[in-house]
């Protein structure tokens, strides 16, 4: 007569023989790791900075013709309103010019005396503005990602842009941008030179006393446009071996030879 299975001592029976603990222990959870999120694109980033409020401080070097002229400009911006100073380019003295709900001005002077002058819709605009171009019309321009770059505190993303059709005024160019679309680093080449715009100092503190304009508005100044200037002529206005306010003594606006 065959023996009864021996049972263990506290447990029934009808349970059966034990079984080992590890042979039911649940499998353990398989980590996920989380997708690496691609650099976003130039885009992206321009599509982030609208309505951003900024205040941006450039150093500026813009070359032509053998000749170097350094300067400064200050962006500032409270969407859909924004401000440009630049000191002493091209002939111009120190200007600042204002894009507001109500148009767009051009403002010089010193102290309480000066004047602003409105500016025709689509007409000829300051020299300087060729970085507001790119990023304006950034959709027009093939882009590739080039590594990033610290400039003025910020982390900044760089890209490569080169035209899509001909004629463009800017026909190369390096450009770095700020996740929150701000423009800290640029390097351009065109037909007539090169500009390099470094940003000094970034700040989001805007107040809307910096877009009031400094002067009442007057007749529209006469902007020299060096494109259509005879070569070794300077622009109209100046005497004949005077040199327009704000470009050292001894250099000349860029494409003008000695």
């Amino acid at each position: 007569m065959a023996e009864a299975p021996q049972r263990l001592p506290g447990r029934p029976a009808a349970l059966g023989p034990a079984v080992p603990a590890a042979a039911t222990r649940a499998p353990a959870p398989t980590a996920t790791v989380a997708p690496t999120r691609a650099p976003a694109g130039l885009a992206e980033l321009l599509k982030g900075a609208q309505g951003v409020s900024y205040k941006v401080a450039y150093k500026m070097t813009i070359g032509a013709g053998g000749q170097a002229l350094a300067t400064e400009m200050t962006v500032y911006s409270k969407p859909p309103k924004r401000r440009t100073d630049s000191s002493g380019m091209m002939g111009l003295g120190a200007s600042s010019t204002y894009d507001l709900e109500d148009g767009s001005y051009i403002c010089s002077g010193q102290g309480a005396t000066g004047n602003c002058s409105r500016l025709p819709a689509g007409g000829e605009r300051p020299p300087g503005q060729a970085p507001d171009d790119l990023m304006k019309n950034a959709d027009t321009y093939e882009t590739t990602p080039a590594g990033q770059r610290q400039v003025a505190g910020q982390s900044a993303q760089c890209f490569t842009m080169k035209p899509k059709r001909p004629g463009a005024s800017i026909t190369e160019a390096i450009s770095c941008i700020t996740s929150s679309g701000i423009q800290v680093y640029l390097q351009a080449k065109m037909a007539a030179g090169e500009m390099t715009m470094e940003a000094t100092s970034v700040s989001t503190t805007v107040a809307d006393a910096d877009f009031q304009l400094p002067y009442p508005v007057g007749a529209a100044p006469q902007i020299p446009n060096l494109a259509n200037i005879p070569t070794g002529q300077l622009p109209p206005g100046f005497p004949s071996g005077q040199l327009p306010p704000g470009i050292p003594q001894g250099q000349l606006p860029p494409g003008l030879p000695r």
